[in-house]
């Protein structure tokens, strides 16, 4: 046998962490066996650390950024969005280093599904268009009369709020104008929650699944969990929405006889406006049971703005208090919505 001692040194090139392996050739061409290979770990350097989107979760746009209650459960995509509907999507941030992060500008974007988003190229990713701006992208930043742009985030408990990933919460931010937040840092075991108020553009594809993730102002995180991408489906055909009014009170304890209701705004061709009718004699009732014709779960549908439409007299009348559920619906390509302005319940005591 023989013995061979080499002085080596690694080059500037060499990668902090990094375990290198070493064997002996003869002049390039592996000898016949090895059973040992000799090895070295550089040192690490300084602590690095490991932003990484690690859980989301879809909400209600019905409440404060600390109250609103969830659409969903936590890493779980939503069916069946219509196009220009307002969603809200809160998003985790945990910093799974060991050193702390640099001073990073979270952006939100999105990218139509096809394979996995884990495997979306770096191409596809597009950021959201800012709030009253005009342009194809197929997702747009949206103003939610429950949110401030830049507001401070909460760790939200509300139904079991988001899994606390690290011991430490770290303030982050709430958008709704822009998809791009102010500088925001984490230490080793901290976390952060963001949350967007978003909606799709008419252009987006109905059908189609898009994947939302955060970037670094464009610049990818260094980690992102397969399940925690945000996924969210277009409908396809018409899709609604529902307002229910505020109580009216007739003042009269003996009840009232309602005749009509009227609405005002515009109803492009292909949409409608429908209406349900809730009556009773106290103004907390358990529950208040919205009808329409024959007193069953029909609806009210008005020709048009200003034309009034006759009620059901046999389920709505000798009631004090009234409320109305409207319902407006979308064309089939979902490209044009009804508005309405005002609305007008007749009655007579």
């Amino acid at each position: 046998f023989t013995e061979l001692e080499y002085s080596i040194t690694a080059t500037t090139t060499a990668i902090n962490g990094q375990t290198y392996y070493f064997r002996v050739t003869n002049a390039g061409t592996a000898i016949n066996t090895y059973s040992i290979y000799a090895s070295a770990t550089l040192a690490g350097g300084a602590a690095a650390p490991n932003l990484t989107q690690i859980h989301y979760r879809w909400r209600n746009r019905d409440g404060y950024e600390s109250e609103a209650e969830f659409k969903a459960a936590t890493n779980t995509p939503i069916l069946d969005v219509g196009k220009n509907t307002t969603q809200r999507i809160r998003i985790e941030v945990s910093n799974e280093g060991a050193g702390p992060s640099a001073s990073t500008s979270f952006r939100l974007e999105y990218a139509g599904k096809s394979g996995t988003c884990q495997s979306t190229p770096t191409s596809s990713w597009t950021a959201l268009l800012p709030f009253g701006a005009v342009g194809s992208e197929h997702w747009q930043m949206i103003r939610s009369v429950f949110l401030t742009e830049d507001e401070p985030t909460t760790n939200v408990t509300v139904q079991g709020g988001l899994p606390d990933e690290e011991p430490g919460f770290k303030e982050g931010y709430v958008k709704e104008s822009s998809s791009t937040g102010p500088l925001l840092t984490l230490d080793p075991d901290q976390f952060t929650e963001l949350e967007y108020a978003i909606k799709a553009n008419s252009t987006a594809t109905s059908g189609q699944t898009y994947c939302f993730r955060l970037t670094d102002n464009g610049t990818a995180l260094p980690s992102y969990i397969s399940s925690a991408y945000p996924e969210a489906t277009i409908a396809t055909g018409r899709v609604s929405g529902t307002l229910i009014s505020a109580i009216f009170d007739t003042r009269n304890p003996k009840g009232a006889t309602l005749n009509s209701i009227i609405w005002h705004g515009d109803k492009p061709l292909g949409t409608l406006v429908e209406f349900q009718i809730a009556a009773s004699n106290t103004s907390t009732p358990l529950s208040w049971d919205y009808k329409g014709p024959n007193c069953t779960t029909a609806v009210y549908s008005p020709l048009g703005s200003g034309f009034p439409l006759a009620v059901d007299r046999t389920c709505h009348n000798n009631y004090r208090y009234y409320r109305y559920k409207v319902i407006l619906w979308t064309n089939e390509e979902q490209t044009a919505s009804p508005r309405v302005d005002d609305i007008v319940l007749n009655w007579s005591r």
